[in-house]
C-alpha cells in the first residue's frame, strides 16, 4: 500500500517522503500496484499483471548526490524494483556511471539501460520528482532520467511486455 492508501493526505505524504529524501540524500518511490514479489524478482507464478497496468519505481535525488541521472524501472514490481535501484546506486556511488546502450552485470543479472523520452518528465510518471522538487527538496534544475530494464530471466515468455519502453513518446504509464 501507498502512504496515501493508507490514511496520509498529500501534505503529510510529501513532508515524510521530503524527511526520507534528506535523510539518506536519495530515495526510491513506489507508483502502482506493488505486484508478487517472488524471490527473484519475477511475475513467474503469480498469474497475470494487475489489469491497472505495470508498476514503476524510480530515484529522486541521485541528480543532487552525485550528477548522476534518475533511474526508472518498469514492470517487475516495486518491491523488485526498489531492489534491482538500489544495486544500481551502489554502482554509481562506487563511481560507475550508466550510460543509454550499456549492459551492466548486477547481483540479479544482466540489465539494460536506455533512454527515456522527454515527453514523460510532462507526464505523472514522475510525480513525486516534480512534487519534491516545487517545494525546494531537490535542486537540480531539470529532470533527466535513464531507464534500467530488469535482466530477461526475471519474466517467462508471456510476461518480457510487463517492461514498457520509456524512449516511447507514446508510452504512457498510468497507475
Amino acid at each position: 500500500m501507498c502512504m496515501m492508501c493508507d490514511g496520509f493526505d498529500a501534505e503529510d505524504t510529501l513532508a515524510i517522503t521530503a524527511a526520507q529524501l534528506a535523510e539518506y540524500g536519495w530515495i526510491v518511490t513506489g507508483v502502482g500496484d506493488p505486484g508478487d514479489d517472488g524471490d527473484d524478482g519475477s511475475h513467474r507464478g503469480s498469474g497475470e499483471p494487475p489489469d491497472t497496468g505495470p508498476s514503476w519505481a524510480y530515484t529522486v535525488g541521485l541528480q543532487d548526490c552525485f550528477g548522476h541521472p534518475e533511474l526508472v524501472v518498469v514492470g517487475p514490481g516495486i518491491p523488485a524494483g526498489a531492489r534491482l535501484l538500489h544495486q544500481v546506486v551502489r554502482r554509481i556511488e562506487a563511481g560507475m556511471p550508466l550510460a543509454p546502450g550499456r549492459s551492466p552485470l548486477l547481483e540479479d543479472g544482466i540489465v539494460r539501460v536506455g533512454i527515456v523520452h522527454p515527453v514523460q518528465y510532462s507526464l505523472p510518471t514522475f510525480n513525486m520528482w516534480h512534487a519534491l522538487h516545487r517545494h525546494g527538496h531537490v535542486l537540480a534544475d531539470h529532470l533527466a532520467v535513464l531507464q534500467v530494464f530488469a535482466p530477461r530471466s526475471w519474466f517467462c515468455s508471456c510476461h518480457q511486455q510487463v517492461q514498457h519502453d520509456l524512449s516511447d513518446p507514446g508510452t504512457v504509464l498510468a497507475a
